[in-house]
């Protein structure tokens, strides 16, 4: 054992004892032995001598094996350094510059409402929002394009929401209840207001008033009885402050709550709605000149058709309307003449004819109103026109369609109808006779 742990490298310990204290120390031994014999029993005693041998050799097995590793490493032959220098990890700011130069770029999903053609009208005004909203004071101070694409993911991300949160709506209850009634009721305070500036005139006995004046008096009497948007709208700074308290809302219900607990993501939302939505658009919305333009745009000329015109013709019993469309048809006519680019043009011929339909039309119909009574109009003979029995007509499908449609001119489509219902029962009385015959 000892020659074990002097080839190992371990020093032992030297301890010298007398011949008494062996003798002391194998009396309290023995003694030990035979009292735990005694109580225990002379198997137990065995077992127990048994463990503490294995637990002994197993650590005595554990400490050879440390004790020789050790003595390997130490002499183990150094490693070769490399030629060239270590190569540096970056760290710090050029860790985050090279780690941004390397990020590849993210798409996002252009589909905000499912309908290509809106959600491609949103994209272009989101881009026009970011470009001139976002853009003329970001790229000044960095160059990195993640916060503008973060930007734009929580737009549509928004728009998301307001379409699911649109579709959950009842637009035609909130048209024809909540928008009724308030547009009922401003009309009423105005109303009102004329009416009290009407009396304060007649007061003073003044029968007109300049434009300016006469609008600041109703808005003073307006005002009197809508005294909750007073405020808001005759100072500006309250109604900025009225659309950021309006946009304050609108991000708490559409914006994710990690992204609304974002102090500065939320004020920079904040006022992109605030002045550069809401503002505007009701800016533009309030002012006379859209208004009055508004009808306007909406009336196009590739709106109103040509049957349209036809059917105002004929439905018409003003003789002065009729007047003013025919002088209307006629100076379309003469420019469509005088120009001879359009004579060019492929579709000339048909719109020449068309308008100069119109043109009889609206005459006829002028003839009518002032009692003259019409030309009549001669019998076109045709020749060779074949003549077709009545049961060829309702049997054949072709025909068929062409007699539905004289029927409907006529005013007889019921007798039609009728025909085509006994027929129907006919045939299937028939089938069912004859299903019972071959039953029998």
């Amino acid at each position: 054992m000892a020659e074990l742990f002097r080839v190992l490298g371990i020093q032992l310990p030297s301890f010298s004892f007398s011949q008494d204290d062996v003798i002391v120390l194998g009396g309290w031994l023995i003694a030990g032995l035979l009292s735990a014999m005694g109580l225990l029993g002379p198997f137990l005693m065995i077992r127990l001598c048994l463990y503490t041998l294995a637990l002994m050799a197993g650590l005595f097995a554990g400490l050879v094996v440390v004790l020789s590793r050790r003595q390997q490493r130490q002499t183990t032959a150094p490693v070769k350094k490399r030629a060239g220098p270590m190569p540096s990890n970056p760290f710090g700011i050029d860790a985050l510059l090279s780690k941004g130069n390397t990020s590849k770029p993210k798409r996002l999903d252009p589909r905000v409402t499912g309908s290509p053609v809106i959600d491609d009208a949103l994209q272009e005004v989101i881009q026009l929002m970011l470009r001139d909203y976002v853009e003329c004071w970001y790229k000044a101070m960095a160059d990195n394009d993640e916060f503008l694409i973060e930007t734009k993911r929580l737009i549509q991300a928004m728009l998301v929401e307001l379409s699911v949160r649109c579709k959950a709506v009842s637009i035609t209850d909130f048209i024809t209840t909540t928008v009724v009634e308030i547009i009922s009721k401003q009309l009423a305070l105005y109303r009102k207001a004329c009416t009290d500036v009407e009396k304060a005139m007649k007061k003073q006995h003044k029968n007109v008033l300049p434009p300016s004046e006469l609008q600041k008096r109703i808005e003073e009497a307006f005002f009197k009885y809508d005294k909750a948007h007073a405020r808001i709208c005759l100072q500006e700074a309250a109604a900025m402050d009225y659309y950021r308290d309006v946009s304050e809302a609108v991000l708490y219900l559409l914006l994710p709550d990690a992204d609304f607990a974002c102090t500065p993501l939320r004020h920079l939302f904040r006022e992109l709605l605030a002045t550069c939505t809401l503002y505007p658009t009701f800016e533009m919305v309030s002012d006379p000149d859209y208004i009055n333009s508004f009808p306007a745009v909406l009336i196009q000329d590739d709106i109103i058709t040509f049957q349209s015109v036809i059917e105002l013709i004929n439905a018409s019993s003003d003789l002065e309307e009729l007047e003013v469309v025919r002088c209307n048809v006629e100076s379309a006519i003469a420019k469509r003449t005088a120009s001879a680019e359009s004579s060019k043009h492929a579709t000339y011929k048909n719109q020449m004819e068309s308008l100069l339909f119109a043109k009889k039309t609206c005459e006829e119909r002028c003839k009518v109103l002032k009692g003259v009574q019409a030309a009549p109009v001669e019998a076109v003979k045709e020749e060779n026109v074949p003549v077709l029995p009545m049961r060829f007509v309702l049997k054949n499908t072709t025909t068929m369609t062409y007699f539905q449609e004289y029927m409907t001119d006529k005013t007889a489509l019921h007798v039609l109808d009728c025909w085509s219902a006994i027929t129907r029962w006919r045939n299937k009385a028939v089938r069912a006779k004859a299903k019972a015959d071959k039953d029998d």
